[in-house]
Protein backbone atom coordinates (compact mmCIF):
# COMPACT_ATOMS: atom_id res chain seq x y z
CA UNK A 1 0.00 0.00 0.00
CA UNK A 2 1.75 3.39 -0.72
CA UNK A 3 -0.14 5.34 1.72
CA UNK A 4 -1.45 4.09 5.39
CA UNK A 5 -4.93 5.14 4.29
CA UNK A 6 -6.30 5.02 0.13
CA UNK A 7 -5.62 8.35 -1.49
CA UNK A 8 -8.59 10.94 -2.70
CA UNK A 9 -9.91 10.40 -5.95
CA UNK A 10 -12.26 11.47 -8.63
CA UNK A 11 -12.65 8.39 -10.26
CA UNK A 12 -15.69 6.75 -9.55
CA UNK A 13 -14.43 3.34 -10.08
CA UNK A 14 -14.07 1.08 -7.05
CA UNK A 15 -11.26 0.17 -5.61
CA UNK A 16 -9.04 -3.70 -5.55
CA UNK A 17 -5.93 -4.09 -3.81
CA UNK A 18 -3.26 -5.90 -5.80
CA UNK A 19 -1.14 -7.77 -3.52
CA UNK A 20 2.24 -8.96 -4.99
CA UNK A 21 5.18 -10.48 -3.12
CA UNK A 22 8.52 -12.64 -3.36
CA UNK A 23 10.74 -14.17 -0.77
CA UNK A 24 13.95 -13.51 -1.64
CA UNK A 25 15.45 -10.04 -2.62
CA UNK A 26 17.12 -12.45 -5.68
CA UNK A 27 13.55 -12.78 -6.83
CA UNK A 28 13.52 -9.90 -7.78
CA UNK A 29 16.23 -10.25 -10.97
CA UNK A 30 13.29 -12.77 -12.60
CA UNK A 31 9.61 -12.03 -13.56
CA UNK A 32 7.72 -12.42 -10.40
CA UNK A 33 6.70 -9.32 -10.02
CA UNK A 34 5.59 -8.05 -13.44
CA UNK A 35 3.46 -11.34 -14.12
CA UNK A 36 1.80 -10.80 -10.22
CA UNK A 37 0.81 -6.95 -11.49
CA UNK A 38 -0.25 -7.80 -15.01
CA UNK A 39 -3.06 -10.84 -14.16
CA UNK A 40 -4.08 -8.01 -11.52
CA UNK A 41 -4.33 -5.34 -13.99
CA UNK A 42 -6.41 -7.99 -16.61
CA UNK A 43 -8.68 -8.87 -13.77
CA UNK A 44 -9.18 -5.05 -12.76
CA UNK A 45 -10.09 -3.98 -16.89
CA UNK A 46 -12.16 -6.99 -17.13
CA UNK A 47 -14.06 -6.19 -13.81
CA UNK A 48 -14.03 -2.21 -13.80
CA UNK A 49 -12.18 -1.75 -10.56
CA UNK A 50 -9.45 0.62 -10.33
CA UNK A 51 -6.04 -0.93 -9.03
CA UNK A 52 -3.88 0.31 -6.30
CA UNK A 53 -0.99 -1.91 -5.38
CA UNK A 54 0.82 -3.65 -2.17
CA UNK A 55 3.74 -4.98 -3.09
CA UNK A 56 6.35 -6.70 -0.60
CA UNK A 57 9.86 -7.91 -2.20
CA UNK A 58 12.10 -9.99 0.05
CA UNK A 59 9.21 -10.84 3.05
CA UNK A 60 8.09 -14.42 3.50
CA UNK A 61 4.78 -15.63 4.42
CA UNK A 62 6.24 -19.22 5.77
CA UNK A 63 6.34 -17.89 8.94
CA UNK A 64 3.66 -15.09 8.54
CA UNK A 65 6.07 -12.30 8.40
CA UNK A 66 4.48 -10.05 5.80
CA UNK A 67 1.06 -9.97 8.50
CA UNK A 68 3.99 -8.03 10.91
CA UNK A 69 5.54 -5.66 8.23
CA UNK A 70 5.76 -4.64 4.95
CA UNK A 71 2.76 -2.82 3.14
CA UNK A 72 0.41 -6.26 3.79
CA UNK A 73 0.53 -6.39 7.59
CA UNK A 74 -0.81 -2.31 6.61
CA UNK A 75 -3.19 -3.29 4.71
CA UNK A 76 -4.44 -5.57 7.78
CA UNK A 77 -4.43 -3.24 10.21
CA UNK A 78 -6.27 -0.76 7.55
CA UNK A 79 -9.54 -3.79 7.61
CA UNK A 80 -9.64 -4.46 11.25
CA UNK A 81 -9.77 -0.75 11.35
CA UNK A 82 -12.47 -0.65 9.09
CA UNK A 83 -10.68 2.31 7.35
CA UNK A 84 -11.04 0.73 3.62
CA UNK A 85 -14.82 0.44 2.89
CA UNK A 86 -17.37 -2.09 4.24
CA UNK A 87 -16.09 -4.52 1.49
CA UNK A 88 -12.67 -4.24 0.24
CA UNK A 89 -10.96 -6.54 -2.84
CA UNK A 90 -8.15 -8.09 -2.24
CA UNK A 91 -5.98 -9.45 -5.55
CA UNK A 92 -3.83 -12.12 -5.05
CA UNK A 93 -1.93 -14.71 -7.47
CA UNK A 94 -2.18 -17.56 -5.41
CA UNK A 95 -2.90 -18.42 -1.83
CA UNK A 96 0.44 -18.58 -0.92
CA UNK A 97 1.33 -15.06 -1.76
CA UNK A 98 -1.28 -14.28 1.25
CA UNK A 99 0.06 -16.81 3.63
CA UNK A 100 2.67 -20.29 3.05
CA UNK A 101 1.65 -20.81 7.36
CA UNK A 102 0.01 -24.42 8.17
CA UNK A 103 -3.20 -24.57 7.26
CA UNK A 104 -4.91 -23.34 10.72
CA UNK A 105 -2.64 -20.07 11.12
CA UNK A 106 -3.70 -19.50 7.09
CA UNK A 107 -7.33 -20.81 7.56
CA UNK A 108 -7.62 -18.32 10.34
CA UNK A 109 -6.58 -15.16 8.17
CA UNK A 110 -8.80 -15.91 5.38
CA UNK A 111 -11.75 -16.58 7.54
CA UNK A 112 -10.82 -13.39 9.45
CA UNK A 113 -10.83 -11.01 5.90
CA UNK A 114 -13.96 -12.78 4.85
CA UNK A 115 -15.54 -12.05 8.16
CA UNK A 116 -14.70 -8.52 7.98
CA UNK A 117 -16.40 -8.20 4.82
CA UNK A 118 -13.22 -8.60 2.38
CA UNK A 119 -13.77 -10.39 -0.97
CA UNK A 120 -10.27 -12.45 -1.55
CA UNK A 121 -9.53 -12.98 -5.51
CA UNK A 122 -7.47 -15.70 -6.55
CA UNK A 123 -6.04 -14.47 -10.35
CA UNK A 124 -4.55 -18.10 -11.32
CA UNK A 125 -8.34 -19.37 -11.86
CA UNK A 126 -10.38 -16.01 -10.78
CA UNK A 127 -12.01 -17.96 -7.82
CA UNK A 128 -13.70 -14.69 -5.90
CA UNK A 129 -13.93 -15.99 -1.82
CA UNK A 130 -16.96 -13.82 -0.33
CA UNK A 131 -19.70 -14.09 2.85
CA UNK A 132 -22.05 -15.96 1.69
CA UNK A 133 -19.56 -18.57 -0.09
CA UNK A 134 -20.45 -21.85 -0.31
CA UNK A 135 -18.98 -25.07 1.58
CA UNK A 136 -17.35 -26.74 -1.33
CA UNK A 137 -15.55 -22.71 -1.90
CA UNK A 138 -14.26 -23.30 1.20
CA UNK A 139 -12.55 -26.60 0.97
CA UNK A 140 -11.28 -25.57 -2.28
CA UNK A 141 -9.36 -22.94 -0.27
CA UNK A 142 -8.38 -24.91 2.25
CA UNK A 143 -6.67 -27.33 0.05
CA UNK A 144 -4.94 -24.62 -1.36
CA UNK A 145 -3.63 -23.08 1.27
CA UNK A 146 -2.47 -26.64 2.21
CA UNK A 147 -0.63 -27.18 -0.82
CA UNK A 148 1.15 -23.97 -0.25
CA UNK A 149 2.54 -24.76 3.34
CA UNK A 150 3.59 -28.77 2.25
CA UNK A 151 5.57 -26.95 -1.21
CA UNK A 152 7.19 -23.99 1.26
CA UNK A 153 7.89 -26.68 3.95
CA UNK A 154 9.58 -29.77 1.49
CA UNK A 155 11.54 -27.03 -0.51
CA UNK A 156 13.21 -25.58 3.08
CA UNK A 157 13.87 -28.86 4.43
CA UNK A 158 15.55 -29.85 1.02
CA UNK A 159 17.92 -26.56 1.34
CA UNK A 160 18.61 -27.15 5.02
CA UNK A 161 19.81 -30.64 3.98
CA UNK A 162 21.89 -29.29 1.07
CA UNK A 163 23.33 -26.44 3.33
CA UNK A 164 23.99 -29.10 6.19
CA UNK A 165 25.69 -31.65 4.25
CA UNK A 166 28.05 -28.84 2.66
CA UNK A 167 28.76 -27.97 6.21
CA UNK A 168 29.80 -31.85 7.25
CA UNK A 169 32.36 -31.98 4.31
CA UNK A 170 33.56 -28.79 4.76
CA UNK A 171 31.81 -26.80 1.55
CA UNK A 172 30.68 -24.18 4.42
CA UNK A 173 31.31 -23.40 7.91
CA UNK A 174 28.38 -21.66 8.80
CA UNK A 175 24.51 -22.91 8.17
CA UNK A 176 22.94 -19.27 7.95
CA UNK A 177 23.44 -16.20 5.97
CA UNK A 178 23.44 -14.34 9.19
CA UNK A 179 26.32 -13.72 11.77
CA UNK A 180 27.46 -11.30 14.75
CA UNK A 181 27.59 -7.77 14.28
CA UNK A 182 31.44 -7.98 14.49
CA UNK A 183 31.70 -10.43 11.76
CA UNK A 184 31.05 -10.58 8.30
CA UNK A 185 30.30 -13.58 6.41
CA UNK A 186 31.00 -14.47 2.48
CA UNK A 187 28.48 -15.19 0.00
CA UNK A 188 29.33 -18.71 -0.56
CA UNK A 189 29.48 -19.04 3.55
CA UNK A 190 33.19 -20.22 3.71
CA UNK A 191 34.88 -17.94 5.96
CA UNK A 192 34.22 -15.36 8.60
CA UNK A 193 35.99 -12.01 8.62
CA UNK A 194 36.86 -9.81 11.67
CA UNK A 195 35.40 -6.26 11.79
CA UNK A 196 38.11 -4.60 13.58
CA UNK A 197 37.07 -1.40 15.19
CA UNK A 198 33.87 -2.99 16.43
CA UNK A 199 35.75 -6.02 18.21
CA UNK A 200 37.81 -3.14 19.57
CA UNK A 201 34.63 -1.74 20.70
CA UNK A 202 33.56 -5.55 22.37
CA UNK A 203 36.47 -5.27 24.08
CA UNK A 204 35.69 -2.29 25.54
CA UNK A 205 32.01 -3.19 26.80
CA UNK A 206 33.71 -6.13 28.58
CA UNK A 207 36.61 -3.84 30.31
CA UNK A 208 34.01 -1.20 31.80
CA UNK A 209 31.86 -3.72 32.64
CA UNK A 210 34.42 -5.72 34.87
CA UNK A 211 34.70 -2.22 36.60
CA UNK A 212 31.31 -2.55 37.74
CA UNK A 213 29.48 -0.05 34.98
CA UNK A 214 26.44 -1.83 33.86
CA UNK A 215 24.73 -1.66 30.12
CA UNK A 216 22.44 1.31 30.78
CA UNK A 217 26.07 3.45 31.91
CA UNK A 218 28.08 1.62 28.84
CA UNK A 219 25.41 2.92 26.32
CA UNK A 220 25.49 6.04 28.31
CA UNK A 221 29.16 6.42 27.87
CA UNK A 222 29.04 5.38 23.96
CA UNK A 223 25.89 8.06 23.06
CA UNK A 224 27.88 10.93 24.95
CA UNK A 225 30.53 10.72 22.35
CA UNK A 226 28.85 9.61 19.43
CA UNK A 227 29.39 6.06 19.18
CA UNK A 228 27.47 5.04 15.85
CA UNK A 229 25.76 1.75 16.14
CA UNK A 230 25.82 -1.90 14.29
CA UNK A 231 22.01 -1.17 13.57
CA UNK A 232 19.52 0.67 11.84
CA UNK A 233 18.97 2.34 15.85
CA UNK A 234 20.13 5.80 16.09
CA UNK A 235 21.38 5.55 19.71
CA UNK A 236 23.20 2.53 21.66
CA UNK A 237 20.51 1.15 24.45
CA UNK A 238 20.74 -0.76 27.30
CA UNK A 239 19.23 -4.64 25.68
CA UNK A 240 21.68 -3.67 22.75
CA UNK A 241 24.56 -4.07 25.52
CA UNK A 242 23.27 -6.69 27.74
CA UNK A 243 22.34 -8.79 24.49
CA UNK A 244 26.47 -8.67 23.70
CA UNK A 245 27.99 -8.82 27.00
CA UNK A 246 26.13 -11.89 27.85
CA UNK A 247 26.30 -13.84 24.34
CA UNK A 248 28.63 -16.63 23.88
CA UNK A 249 29.11 -15.79 20.46
CA UNK A 250 31.61 -13.47 21.56
CA UNK A 251 33.53 -16.54 23.19
CA UNK A 252 33.35 -18.01 19.18
CA UNK A 253 30.22 -20.07 20.37
CA UNK A 254 26.89 -20.68 18.92
CA UNK A 255 24.07 -23.03 20.37
CA UNK A 256 22.68 -24.18 16.90
CA UNK A 257 23.59 -27.13 14.47
CA UNK A 258 26.47 -24.57 13.14
CA UNK A 259 28.30 -24.62 16.29
CA UNK A 260 30.85 -22.17 15.29
CA UNK A 261 31.24 -18.12 15.26
CA UNK A 262 35.15 -17.60 14.51
CA UNK A 263 37.89 -17.33 16.82
CA UNK A 264 37.16 -15.83 20.78
CA UNK A 265 36.82 -11.62 20.63
CA UNK A 266 37.15 -12.08 24.69
CA UNK A 267 38.87 -14.46 26.65
CA UNK A 268 36.40 -17.14 28.95
CA UNK A 269 37.87 -15.50 32.39
CA UNK A 270 36.32 -12.01 30.82
CA UNK A 271 33.05 -13.26 30.10
CA UNK A 272 32.69 -15.45 33.52
CA UNK A 273 33.66 -12.64 35.06
CA UNK A 274 30.54 -10.22 33.62
CA UNK A 275 28.44 -12.99 33.44
CA UNK A 276 29.21 -14.14 37.23
CA UNK A 277 25.46 -13.96 38.94
CA UNK A 278 27.07 -11.82 42.16
CA UNK A 279 28.85 -8.88 39.31
CA UNK A 280 25.60 -9.15 37.00
CA UNK A 281 23.59 -7.89 40.41
CA UNK A 282 26.73 -5.43 41.18
CA UNK A 283 26.61 -4.02 38.32
CA UNK A 284 24.57 -0.84 38.65
CA UNK A 285 24.20 2.33 36.90
CA UNK A 286 27.31 4.31 38.09
CA UNK A 287 29.60 6.42 36.31
CA UNK A 288 32.64 4.19 35.72
CA UNK A 289 32.66 3.20 39.81
CA UNK A 290 32.16 -0.25 41.26
CA UNK A 291 28.38 0.09 42.81
CA UNK A 292 27.05 -1.49 46.12
CA UNK A 293 26.81 -5.18 45.70
CA UNK A 294 23.33 -6.72 47.45
CA UNK A 295 24.71 -8.88 50.25
CA UNK A 296 21.02 -10.33 50.12
CA UNK A 297 20.26 -10.95 47.19
CA UNK A 298 17.85 -13.68 46.54
CA UNK A 299 16.66 -13.94 50.40
CA UNK A 300 15.84 -10.43 51.46
CA UNK A 301 11.38 -9.86 51.42
CA UNK A 302 9.33 -6.75 52.08
CA UNK A 303 7.65 -7.08 55.79
CA UNK A 304 4.85 -4.53 53.78
CA UNK A 305 3.52 -6.80 50.46
CA UNK A 306 5.85 -10.20 51.35
CA UNK A 307 7.42 -9.51 47.88
CA UNK A 308 11.19 -10.15 47.28
CA UNK A 309 13.17 -7.00 47.41
CA UNK A 310 15.30 -5.79 44.80
CA UNK A 311 18.35 -3.90 44.42
CA UNK A 312 18.29 -0.67 42.95
CA UNK A 313 20.29 2.66 42.05
CA UNK A 314 19.35 6.58 42.37
CA UNK A 315 21.11 9.54 42.10
CA UNK A 316 21.92 12.98 40.98
CA UNK A 317 24.61 14.94 38.60
CA UNK A 318 26.95 17.03 40.24
CA UNK A 319 26.92 20.86 38.49
CA UNK A 320 30.73 21.36 39.40
CA UNK A 321 31.88 18.28 38.21
CA UNK A 322 29.63 16.24 36.46
CA UNK A 323 30.10 13.18 38.29
CA UNK A 324 26.97 11.27 39.85
CA UNK A 325 26.28 10.60 43.09
CA UNK A 326 24.37 6.76 43.58
CA UNK A 327 22.10 5.80 46.34
CA UNK A 328 21.60 2.00 46.65
CA UNK A 329 17.91 1.25 47.91
CA UNK A 330 15.62 -1.85 48.23
CA UNK A 331 12.09 -1.83 46.40
CA UNK A 332 9.61 -4.39 46.17
CA UNK A 333 8.05 -6.23 43.59
CA UNK A 334 4.70 -5.57 44.10
CA UNK A 335 5.51 -1.78 44.00
CA UNK A 336 7.76 -2.22 40.59
CA UNK A 337 4.73 -3.62 39.15
CA UNK A 338 2.53 -1.17 40.67
CA UNK A 339 0.35 -3.88 42.79
CA UNK A 340 1.02 -2.40 45.89
CA UNK A 341 -1.16 -0.26 47.96
CA UNK A 342 1.55 0.70 50.39
CA UNK A 343 4.76 1.14 48.13
CA UNK A 344 7.74 -0.01 49.73
CA UNK A 345 11.22 1.85 49.34
CA UNK A 346 13.87 1.85 52.15
CA UNK A 347 17.53 2.61 51.77
CA UNK A 348 19.87 -0.25 50.94
CA UNK A 349 22.84 1.09 53.43
CA UNK A 350 20.74 1.28 56.64
CA UNK A 351 18.97 -1.81 55.85
CA UNK A 352 22.70 -3.22 55.18
CA UNK A 353 24.46 -1.39 58.97
CA UNK A 354 21.95 -3.38 60.77
CA UNK A 355 22.11 -6.72 59.46
CA UNK A 356 25.95 -6.37 60.03
CA UNK A 357 25.59 -4.69 63.42
CA UNK A 358 23.43 -8.16 64.16
CA UNK A 359 25.94 -10.43 62.90
CA UNK A 360 28.59 -8.30 64.58
CA UNK A 361 26.60 -8.45 68.03
CA UNK A 362 25.17 -12.10 68.34
CA UNK A 363 25.67 -13.81 71.15
CA UNK A 364 26.34 -17.70 70.32
CA UNK A 365 23.75 -18.33 73.11
CA UNK A 366 21.08 -16.62 71.27
CA UNK A 367 21.93 -18.00 68.26
CA UNK A 368 21.23 -21.73 69.38
CA UNK A 369 17.93 -20.22 70.60
CA UNK A 370 16.53 -18.79 67.71
CA UNK A 371 17.84 -21.80 65.40
CA UNK A 372 17.04 -24.50 67.68
CA UNK A 373 13.84 -22.68 69.15
CA UNK A 374 12.92 -20.68 72.39
CA UNK A 375 13.17 -23.94 74.60
CA UNK A 376 16.36 -25.64 73.07
CA UNK A 377 16.72 -29.28 73.73
CA UNK A 378 20.07 -30.12 71.62
CA UNK A 379 22.15 -30.76 74.74
CA UNK A 380 19.66 -33.26 76.25
CA UNK A 381 19.56 -35.40 72.86
CA UNK A 382 23.46 -35.40 72.56
CA UNK A 383 22.96 -36.38 76.57
CA UNK A 384 20.33 -39.67 75.00
CA UNK A 385 22.49 -40.46 72.22
CA UNK A 386 25.72 -40.39 73.95
CA UNK A 387 23.56 -43.19 76.96
CA UNK A 388 22.12 -45.27 73.94
CA UNK A 389 25.45 -45.40 72.12
CA UNK A 390 26.92 -46.83 76.12
CA UNK A 391 24.26 -49.15 76.17
CA UNK A 392 24.55 -50.60 72.72
CA UNK A 393 28.83 -50.86 72.87
CA UNK A 394 27.75 -53.14 76.36
CA UNK A 395 25.61 -55.13 74.78
CA UNK A 396 27.80 -55.40 71.85
CA UNK A 397 30.88 -56.34 74.26
CA UNK A 398 28.73 -58.82 76.33
CA UNK A 399 27.23 -60.75 72.87
CA UNK A 400 30.70 -60.70 71.59
CA UNK A 401 32.02 -62.48 74.66
CA UNK A 402 29.24 -65.41 74.42
CA UNK A 403 29.69 -66.19 70.61
CA UNK A 404 33.67 -66.07 71.33
CA UNK A 405 33.55 -68.41 74.74
CA UNK A 406 30.97 -70.91 72.77
CA UNK A 407 32.36 -73.70 70.43
CA UNK A 408 28.88 -73.69 68.28
CA UNK A 409 27.57 -70.27 68.85
CA UNK A 410 23.55 -70.42 67.73
CA UNK A 411 22.35 -68.32 64.88
CA UNK A 412 20.43 -66.25 67.25
CA UNK A 413 23.01 -65.31 69.19
CA UNK A 414 24.54 -64.10 66.04
CA UNK A 415 21.54 -62.59 64.52
CA UNK A 416 21.23 -60.26 67.75
CA UNK A 417 25.18 -59.17 67.39
CA UNK A 418 24.34 -57.83 63.82
CA UNK A 419 21.29 -56.06 64.52
CA UNK A 420 22.93 -54.28 67.67
CA UNK A 421 26.27 -53.20 65.88
CA UNK A 422 24.18 -52.13 62.96
CA UNK A 423 22.17 -49.63 65.82
CA UNK A 424 25.22 -48.84 66.92
CA UNK A 425 26.83 -47.40 63.47
CA UNK A 426 23.26 -45.37 63.50
CA UNK A 427 23.47 -44.02 66.92
CA UNK A 428 27.18 -42.90 66.02
CA UNK A 429 26.21 -41.07 63.34
CA UNK A 430 23.16 -39.40 64.42
CA UNK A 431 25.59 -38.09 67.22
CA UNK A 432 27.97 -36.79 64.80
CA UNK A 433 25.19 -35.00 62.94
CA UNK A 434 23.99 -33.80 66.14
CA UNK A 435 27.13 -32.50 67.05
CA UNK A 436 27.85 -31.05 63.86
CA UNK A 437 24.50 -29.44 64.26
CA UNK A 438 25.23 -27.95 67.83
CA UNK A 439 28.49 -26.40 66.46
CA UNK A 440 27.10 -24.78 63.32
CA UNK A 441 23.66 -23.27 65.58
CA UNK A 442 26.75 -21.59 67.62
CA UNK A 443 28.56 -20.18 64.14
CA UNK A 444 28.60 -16.63 63.04
CA UNK A 445 30.22 -15.37 60.42
CA UNK A 446 33.79 -13.96 60.97
CA UNK A 447 32.94 -9.86 59.35
CA UNK A 448 35.40 -8.19 56.92
CA UNK A 449 36.39 -4.43 57.71
CA UNK A 450 35.09 -1.66 56.06
CA UNK A 451 37.99 -1.35 53.83
CA UNK A 452 37.84 -5.32 52.72
CA UNK A 453 33.91 -4.79 52.43
CA UNK A 454 34.51 -2.72 49.12
CA UNK A 455 36.19 -5.47 47.18
CA UNK A 456 33.63 -7.22 45.13
CA UNK A 457 35.07 -11.14 45.88
CA UNK A 458 34.79 -9.96 49.84
CA UNK A 459 30.86 -9.13 49.55
CA UNK A 460 30.50 -12.45 47.54
CA UNK A 461 31.75 -14.82 49.99
CA UNK A 462 29.77 -12.52 52.87
CA UNK A 463 26.50 -12.96 51.00
CA UNK A 464 27.21 -16.65 50.69
CA UNK A 465 27.98 -17.36 54.69
CA UNK A 466 24.51 -14.95 55.09
CA UNK A 467 22.04 -16.38 52.95
CA UNK A 468 23.62 -20.13 54.58
CA UNK A 469 22.99 -18.62 58.31
CA UNK A 470 19.28 -17.41 57.70
CA UNK A 471 16.33 -18.04 55.62
CA UNK A 472 15.54 -14.75 54.91
CA UNK A 473 15.92 -11.41 55.86
CA UNK A 474 11.76 -9.75 56.33
CA UNK A 475 12.22 -5.22 55.68
CA UNK A 476 9.11 -3.10 57.23
CA UNK A 477 9.35 0.64 57.34
CA UNK A 478 10.80 0.81 60.87
CA UNK A 479 12.51 -2.45 61.61
CA UNK A 480 13.45 -5.62 59.83
CA UNK A 481 13.72 -9.53 61.00
CA UNK A 482 16.48 -12.03 60.56
CA UNK A 483 14.62 -15.14 60.26
CA UNK A 484 17.34 -17.86 61.63
CA UNK A 485 14.47 -20.94 61.14
CA UNK A 486 10.40 -20.70 59.45
CA UNK A 487 9.13 -19.17 63.08
CA UNK A 488 12.20 -18.23 64.84
CA UNK A 489 14.52 -14.44 64.40
CA UNK A 490 16.18 -11.68 65.59
CA UNK A 491 14.12 -8.75 65.15
CA UNK A 492 16.60 -5.51 64.73
CA UNK A 493 15.07 -1.50 64.75
CA UNK A 494 16.27 0.74 61.45
CA UNK A 495 15.62 3.92 63.74
CA UNK A 496 17.61 5.54 66.23
CA UNK A 497 20.10 3.06 68.55
CA UNK A 498 20.10 -0.18 67.23
CA UNK A 499 18.49 -2.46 69.61
CA UNK A 500 17.86 -6.48 69.12
CA UNK A 501 15.46 -8.48 70.30
CA UNK A 502 14.27 -12.39 70.40
CA UNK A 503 11.19 -12.76 67.90
CA UNK A 504 9.42 -16.45 68.05
CA UNK A 505 6.30 -16.09 65.18
CA UNK A 506 4.40 -19.00 67.87
CA UNK A 507 4.52 -16.22 70.33
CA UNK A 508 3.52 -13.50 68.24
CA UNK A 509 0.45 -15.58 67.23
CA UNK A 510 -0.48 -16.45 71.21
CA UNK A 511 -0.33 -12.83 71.51
CA UNK A 512 -2.47 -11.76 68.94
CA UNK A 513 -5.02 -14.87 70.04
CA UNK A 514 -5.26 -13.68 73.15
CA UNK A 515 -5.50 -10.32 72.40
CA UNK A 516 -8.41 -11.04 70.60
CA UNK A 517 -9.93 -13.12 73.30
CA UNK A 518 -9.51 -9.98 75.29
CA UNK A 519 -11.37 -7.89 72.94
CA UNK A 520 -14.09 -10.20 72.90
CA UNK A 521 -14.63 -10.50 76.50
CA UNK A 522 -14.67 -6.42 77.20
CA UNK A 523 -17.01 -6.53 73.78
CA UNK A 524 -19.36 -9.11 75.77
CA UNK A 525 -19.59 -7.35 79.07
CA UNK A 526 -20.42 -4.27 77.23
CA UNK A 527 -23.41 -5.41 75.24
CA UNK A 528 -24.42 -7.36 78.82
CA UNK A 529 -24.19 -3.67 80.26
Amino acid sequence: MTTNSPLPTTSTKPVAYAYSRFSTKEQAQGDSERRQKDKAQAWADANGYRLEHLHDPGISAFHGRNQVIGQFSLFLESVRARQLGPAPVLLIENFDRMSREVIEQAQTLFLELVNLGASIVTLHNGKRYARGMNLTDIILALVEMDVAHQHSAEISRRVKEAVESRRKVGGIIHNRSSCPHWLTIDPKRTRFEHNPERIKLIKEMFARAQKGEGARAIARAFNSRYEPTWTKAKYWRENMIHDILHTKAVLGEFKGKAGYFGSPVVTPEEWATVNDPTTRRAQGRGNGVIMEHNLFAGFIVSGIDGTRMIHRQSGSKNRKNGQYIWYPYLVSLATINGQSHHPHRISYTGVEARVLWLMENLDPEIMVKVRSGAHDDTQDRLNMADQQIQSLEKQVAKLTRLIVNDDDPSPSLVSQLKEHESQLRTARTGLEALTVAAKKNREIPVLPNQEELTRPEVRRALRKNIAQMCEKIEVSDDHLIVWFTKRTGIRVNLTGEPKAAYHDLAEVEFRAIEETAAEYITEQQRLAV
